[in-house]
């Protein structure tokens, strides 16, 4: 909101009734003013509130990250087992499997490095109870404050990974001869 200044030019005017002039305006002014700010605040936070209710509604594991996790939604707790405070301390590697921390990072210099502002992989993570999962992330990487983040979404897919490997056994092994 911008404040403007004008200027009232009257010849018969009293300086003292100029200034209660001047005064109610500036008061309207304020009033006006502190009205605006006020309908844009409760606008803002309605969309803030719509925001929070559709990211924690999701099917999806939604994760915020730069260096450090910035943001999980519930889904992502439940799916992994920590709380949100449990979990803003770590960085995205330490929730993965030893054998994929060299190839997420692989894949984040990759993302950082390119123009792709997307990418998509499989990854096995370990959840608190240490149970290893499959999932699928798919991370965006977001500019923001000339810094990068990364907007990651995730499924799981331990489910479909095993009846592959299910179905990869039963392709190439036979139960009556053993081979």
């Amino acid at each position: 909101v911008q404040s403007k200044t004008y200027i009232i030019l009257c010849g018969n005017c009293s300086v003292n009734w100029l200034n209660k002039f001047c005064f109610a305006l500036r008061s309207l002014a304020s009033f006006f003013d502190i009205s605006v700010r006020r309908k844009l605040a409760k606008d803002l936070s309605a969309k803030q509130n719509l925001f929070n209710q559709l990211t924690e509604q999701l099917p999806q594991s939604i994760i915020l990250f730069d260096e450090r996790i910035i943001y999980i939604n519930k889904t992502f707790e439940q799916l992994i087992g920590y709380t949100e405070k449990e979990i803003l301390d770590k960085t995205f590697i330490d929730l993965l499997d030893l054998s994929d921390q060299e190839v997420f990072t692989t894949v984040l210099e990759k993302l950082s490095l390119s123009r792709k502002t997307q990418i998509e992989t499989s990854l096995k993570i370990q959840k608190k109870n240490l149970d290893i999962i499959w999932i699928r992330i798919n991370i965006k990487r977001i500019k923001q404050n000339e810094k990068f983040i990364f907007l990651a979404v995730i499924s799981d897919i331990s489910k479909e990974i095993k009846e592959i490997n299910t179905l990869s056994q039963l392709a190439y092994y036979d139960k009556l001869t053993g081979i």
